[in-house]
């Protein structure tokens, strides 16, 4: 069975400071050393299993399962496993419709979560953990390690690259942000159709009593009736042509533009005949693959891994070099 996946981007960056001269260092804020994050799943990987887990008020938790640097020469991929628990609970069994048997606290509830990791962009491709147990905030700290074990990499790194250090005082070897979406315009541009557009008109157009403002009209009618608070809303559906075309985009771009308008939203298809919500302020860099999945609705991941190369490939934001930077170098431990 095919299944829509979600996708969620994550930016791993690992600062460095770049000696240019003697009175003058650079901090390079987006270079990627994977062999340097790579270490740090390494050191969380000698666990075991249990030692893993990290559980958040009593009822949330995950740990990492799986990890293979060595999946390809520009990908290292894994996988994830997040718990809910906590609770008493009942298992229904539908077709019969009788409980089947009662969950303790000890009792999970199990998700798997894949994930790729682009070794020279930083890129982490993560799969949308649907029991919304994982998140940026806990990934972010989740592969920390201490001092002792931070400075073992550091004093490597600084001594194979003299022109450059790392920040031995930051207490993270990594950083993570959520990718930032293209600009609006832009991601209208990667709809291959177009199946509606919503506005909102701005005060000015709504209060300007100018002969046949229906807005006007509206408003008049419903302030005269007492209805409260509304708001108004165009939205254009059913195009004939449903392609985007250079003159629908055109329009698209001078609705953005305008002042009568705002809060835009267009609905429509991506390359790989998603469905997509493009608004102005998008804040993520999702996108979805359609996927098998296994008996327990968990995506088959060789083929989840070639579809995320597939979108890698095809994107000009995601195709990119962050692990190059004057001929610096990581260093394996």
């Amino acid at each position: 069975m095919d299944k829509d996946i979600k996708i969620k981007i994550i930016k791993i960056t690992t600062p460095i400071e770049f000696n240019e001269s003697e009175r003058n260092i650079t901090h390079v804020g987006d270079f990627f050393d994977f062999n340097r994050f790579n270490y740090c799943i390494k050191e969380k990987m000698k666990l075991v299993e249990k030692e893993r887990l990290k559980t958040y008020k009593k009822t949330e938790s995950f740990y990492i399962e799986n990890y293979n640097e060595d999946f390809s020469q520009d990908f290292a991929v894994g996988n994830f496993i997040s718990l809910k628990h906590g609770f008493i609970s009942d298992n229904l069994n539908i077709t019969e419709f009788k409980v089947t048997r009662q969950n303790e606290e000890d009792d999970a509830i199990k998700n798997k979560v894949s994930f790729l990791i682009d070794k020279k962009s930083g890129y982490f491709y993560i799969v949308n953990d649907e029991l919304y147990v994982i998140s940026i905030e806990r990934l972010r700290n989740y592969f920390f390690i201490k001092k002792p074990k931070r400075m073992k990499y550091i004093n490597k790194f600084n001594e194979e690259n003299p022109k450059a250090f790392i920040d031995e005082n930051n207490n993270k070897l990594y950083m993570t942000e959520l990718l930032e979406p293209l600009p609006f315009l832009e991601k209208i541009s990667k709809l291959k159709t177009v199946k509606s557009i919503k506005i909102n008109p701005s005060k000015t157009i709504i209060d300007d009593e100018k002969d046949n403002n229906i807005f006007a009209d509206l408003k008049q009618n419903l302030d005269k009736n007492n209805v409260g608070e509304y708001q108004t809303e165009i939205k254009l559906t059913k195009f004939k042509n449903k392609k985007l075309t250079d003159e629908l985009k055109n329009f698209i771009e001078y609705l953005a533009k305008s002042k009568k308008y705002k809060d835009i939203a267009v609905e429509g298809n991506v390359s790989n005949n998603y469905p997509k919500k493009i608004t102005e302020d998008s804040t993520t860099r999702d996108f979805y693959v359609k996927n098998e999945v296994d008996i327990k609705g968990f995506p088959i991941e060789q083929q989840l891994f070639q579809n995320i190369q597939s979108i890698i490939e095809e994107e000009n934001q995601l195709n990119i070099d962050n692990s190059q930077y004057r001929g610096i170098k990581g260093v394996e431990l």
